[in-house]
């Protein structure tokens, strides 16, 4: 009995020396993918920020707002010049890298903030007043405050957002007064964003702002 335990242990133990090098392999070859995975995330990242460095002293960094207005006014005014430059002026090549959009969300919001220098204003991210973030409060004072929000056209939950959301935050921060920026990267997400916008009863309000990232439209400008 004992010899015939000592044979399958062998066996076994032969068996398990035939297997080891293949799992060590896929767990090599997974762990090479991963970094490889990552090594790509930091490299997309560093050219981003290289865009909006570029982006950032060619139009934003000179430009003069007067601030004559509210935090409202002085919002919207920021965001028209960010959707100018992005539309008009190449400012959507920040967005992409080796000709693939990269879509974040984050990415605009950054290029909102820089928009602000030296401002008198307090330009607040991600303030969180109980009832979930908004992306930036723009304020002077306690009585002179605005919401200013920015979502991708591919947002699955643009529409309830759209619906709820802006009226929630602007409970939850006294404040009736917001701004929604949306950007799209195709017609198909722009006809799509308009037909929300319609179903809601919310287009053409200067208060909902689309800005249009889109290659094409700026490749056949171009062309035409």
């Amino acid at each position: 009995l004992a010899q015939r335990y000592a044979g399958k242990t062998s066996r076994l133990d032969h068996a398990s020396h035939r297997r080891t090098p293949a799992h060590q392999t896929g767990c090599i070859n997974y762990i090479k993918l991963t970094g490889e995975a990552a090594g790509r995330l930091r490299a997309t990242h560093r050219q981003f920020v290289e865009n909006v460095k570029a982006l950032v002293s060619e139009y934003l960094a000179d430009s003069d707002f007067y601030e004559h207005g509210d935090s409202y006014q002085e919002s919207l005014k920021r965001v028209t010049y960010l959707k100018h430059v992005i539309e008009d002026n190449d400012g959507y090549r920040v967005f992409y890298i080796n000709g693939k959009p990269i879509k974040r969300e984050s990415d605009l919001q950054t290029m909102f903030r820089l928009t602000w220098y030296a401002t008198s204003y307090d330009v607040n991210s991600e303030v969180n007043n109980g009832r979930g973030p908004v992306d930036y409060k723009v304020s002077k004072g306690k009585r002179d405050k605005s919401l200013v929000e920015f979502k991708l056209a591919t947002n699955t939950g643009l529409r309830r957002n759209l619906e709820n959301q802006v009226k929630i935050y602007q409970q939850a921060n006294d404040t009736p007064k917001s701004i929604k920026v949306i950007l799209f990267f195709s017609d198909s997400e722009y006809k799509n964003v308009s037909k929300i916008l319609r179903d809601l009863k919310l287009e053409g309000r200067e208060d909902f702002v689309l800005i249009d990232a889109s290659r094409e439209t700026k490749v056949s400008a171009s062309k035409a």
